[in-house]
């Protein structure tokens, strides 16, 4: 830990002294790059390989940019004056001998002023000046920003971008730039600005400009608001330190023992940052499931329905999505409308444990760039009641929004990043915010547990209980059909001829399910609450375990090792066999644990098996061997696919015979000579089996057995026979 202090003291040396470097720079015209890369003369490929490393290390670079402008050219204007009263006219003008002919590109004579009486006067239009006026300025400027954002959106897809915009800011197509990156870190400083140009305000009929300056910190961009410039590149330093550097996961070695007990016990109303980072209290702080220190919640001031953030658990770098379970106050500037410039600052309030649209996106690109970073473990501490379902939201496609995150998910499995899915105490998880993470989006990455306190179905009790029992009289027939003394009652006036005893009998009814009343509807509740219980959904297979908060942390720790270390022999496995699926890869890799005596269920011994074997893998030992056999079984049942389809059979017996030919390490065998015509049969196909100390990336070539071979040996080496009639 002390060598990787050091290091980052260098680094962040380095970088202040790169700043410095490129703040001394000047500049002669309001849009030049100034720093080591020249941006107008490279292509897309060429920035974004000289801006991302993605081997050696990471790029930072120092720029002083703003917006390109537009500029005149100066003409002569003439006016007319009449020889009576009347309008004056005017025209524009230029004077022949004062033209720069080095300069002028067009002289054309057209018919464009008019006169106030309606007739039109002829005057030259001479495009003059250099090209950073007019509309060539643009297309300059789109040289210099349009490769830039190419190679920017395709770095952001690929390895963490982030951009810290300080000085004058960023504005018009230098903001796009900046959006482009996804992560911004803004400096707040007056002048400094993160919006568009205050022009297109004018054009929108906005007589003020009110999207500039860093209270913008709430746009979905930012990420972090700083106060200095060094502080910004402590945000970012600190951002990298939690990004993982292998294609396995990254594991440092951690000041914080995954054995330490979790002090901090939430109630039902607390703040859920505590979750992860612990409860700081009088007497110190109280520790939550990550590493005490290493939470960090970035994009605080959008969507503040969700919480985004990144951490450490037992050293692993981990991405965390929270819930919001406090109601929240939403400034509806944020949406970008225009506003006048006297009114005061609107805002609404937010419920809590509800998907809104703009909390819906945070979660989704959340969730999409923790998988584009390569990070192998989400923690998603699950809160939600379920989507927002007003005509406004509808309008803001929260639906549109929501399918977004199972997209996420779903992209998760490609990359190979463990998912896991915790319901914490108190807490539910209902309706649509259940559908869309599942563990059946993706039911090879996504573990779900839940606390015994935690609850989980459809709708809430108190609506289900509605649903059955509609209104007040439902509940009196129910009451009237179970209560034994009701019963004896209505039989008696059933019975008895008077009056008087029946109306006596029917208040006396009367006032019994007025006092049971409020009895069933409280047990109906409790009865309802029984069907949401996490244990339940273990039983039914809905959820993987029942998990106390308290036990959180070594628990989330060792599966989140287990499913990294069987994701990349999952992974070698489909590399190896391509047809073979990633639920059946990991079902073969755990029938080999079984055979090897782990005990599967144990995430702990599964993990420290796998990680072993992963180190083995390339080395000649029996785990090895079984990749092997991995490989030639699939390519032997390629073979036989090939060799069934009777119109290429004999192209394929060509084929691996010329690769059998030139094959030094594989015994030569002869090729069957009962291939012949449309209705011939290949007998049998098979690989030279791979020796236990062969290295598994050196891949075997096919060969064809003879049809003549010993009995015993056909059986050991054929695959099958294929016949086709």
């Amino acid at each position: 830990m002390e060598e990787v202090n050091r290091a980052l003291v260098a680094l962040r040396a380095a970088v202040a002294a790169q700043w410095q470097k490129g703040a001394e720079k000047s500049f002669d015209e309001s849009y030049l790059m100034v720093e080591e890369l020249s941006f107008p003369t490279t292509t897309s490929n060429e920035v974004l390989s000289k801006c991302v490393q993605y081997t050696e290390g990471s790029y930072i670079s120092s720029n002083r940019t703003s917006s390109p402008f537009s500029g005149l050219a100066l003409f002569q204007v003439t006016a007319r004056l009449p020889k009576t009263v009347g309008p004056v006219s005017f025209y524009m003008s230029v004077e022949t001998r004062s033209l720069d002919t080095s300069r002028t590109r067009q002289i054309n004579l057209c018919q464009l002023l008019q006169r106030a009486d309606e007739r039109k006067i002829p005057f030259v239009n001479v495009v003059l000046g250099s090209s950073v006026i007019g509309p060539q300025r643009t297309r300059r400027s789109s040289g210099i920003t349009a490769p830039f954002l190419a190679a920017a959106t395709d770095a952001a897809k690929r390895v963490p971008t982030m951009s810290l915009i300080a000085g004058t800011g960023a504005r018009g197509s230098n903001s796009l730039l900046c959006g482009a990156l996804r992560r911004v870190v803004l400096l707040d400083a007056p002048g400094c600005t993160y919006s568009v140009e205050s022009s297109s305000r004018i054009a929108e009929g906005v007589p003020c400009k009110t999207l500039d300056g860093a209270h913008l910190s709430g746009a979905g961009d930012v990420y972090w608001r700083v106060n200095a410039e060094e502080e910004g590149f402590d945000r970012i330093l600190s951002y990298l330190e939690l990004v993982t550097s292998t294609d396995v996961g990254q594991t440092i070695e951690n000041v914080d023992p995954i054995e330490r007990e979790i002090k901090y016990v939430p109630g039902i109303n607390h703040d859920p940052r505590w979750l992860c980072a612990g409860r700081p209290t009088l007497h110190g702080l109280e520790p939550g499931i990550l590493d005490v220190g290493t939470f960090t919640e970035f994009r605080t001031g959008f969507a503040k329905a969700a919480v985004v953030g990144r951490g450490r658990l037992g050293g692993i770098p981990v991405g965390v999505v929270l819930s919001e379970n406090r109601t929240t106050t939403k400034q509806l500037d944020e949406e970008g409308q225009p506003i006048d410039c006297e009114s005061p600052p609107n805002s609404a309030s937010e419920a809590g444990q509800v998907w809104f649209p703009d909390s819906a996106r945070k979660t989704y690109e959340a969730l999409r760039d923790f998988a584009q970073e390569g990070l192998k473990a989400i923690l998603i501490v699950a809160n939600w009641r379920g989507f927002s379902g007003g005509m406004r939201d509808m309008y803001k496609e929260i639906l549109k929004e929501g399918s977004r995150i199972v997209d996420a998910l779903v992209a998760c499995e490609a990359y190979d990043v463990s998912v896991l899915t915790y319901i914490p105490p108190f807490g539910e998880l209902r309706g649509g915010s259940w559908v869309v993470i599942d563990k059946q989006i993706a039911p090879n990455n996504i573990v779900v547990f839940a606390d015994p306190t935690s609850r989980m179905n459809i709708i809430e009790p108190a609506g289900f209980c509605k649903v059955k029992f509609r209104d007040n009289r439902e509940v009196t027939q129910t009451i009237k059909r179970l209560d034994q003394q009701i019963i004896k009652w209505q039989k008696q006036i059933d019975e008895t001829e008077s009056a008087d005893e029946k109306l006596s009998l029917q208040s006396m009814i009367v006032k019994r399910v007025d006092e049971l009343m409020a009895d069933y509807k409280r047990v109906a509740l409790k009865f309802a609450e029984l069907q949401d219980t996490p244990y339940r959904a273990v039983e039914k297979g809905v959820i993987g375990a029942v998990l106390p908060f308290t036990d959180t942390r070594m628990r989330i720790y060792w599966s989140f090792r287990r499913r990294m270390a069987v994701y990349a022999l999952r992974r070698k496995y489909v590399t190896l066999s391509p047809s073979t699926t990633l639920s059946e890869a990991e079902q073969c890799i755990m029938a080999w644990a079984e055979d090897d005596g782990v005990d599967t269920k144990d995430d702990r011994r599964v993990a420290e098996w796998a990680e072993q074997r992963g180190q083995e893998s390339h080395h000649a030992t029996t785990f090895a061997h079984r990749f092997s056999v991995v490989r030639r079984t699939y390519i032997q049942s390629r073979v036989l696919e090939l060799a069934s389809n009777s119109s290429t059979a004999r192209s394929t017996v060509a084929a691996l015979a010329a690769i059998q030919s030139t094959s030094g390490a594989l015994r030569r065998t002869p090729l069957p000579t009962n291939v012949e015509g449309k209705n011939s049969k290949v007998r049998s196909v098979s690989v030279d089996a791979f020796s236990a100390s062969s290295d598994v990336s050196t891949l075997g070539s096919p060969v064809l057995v003879s049809p003549g071979a010993d009995d015993m040996t056909h059986r050991r080496r054929c695959v099958s026979s294929v016949g086709a009639e």
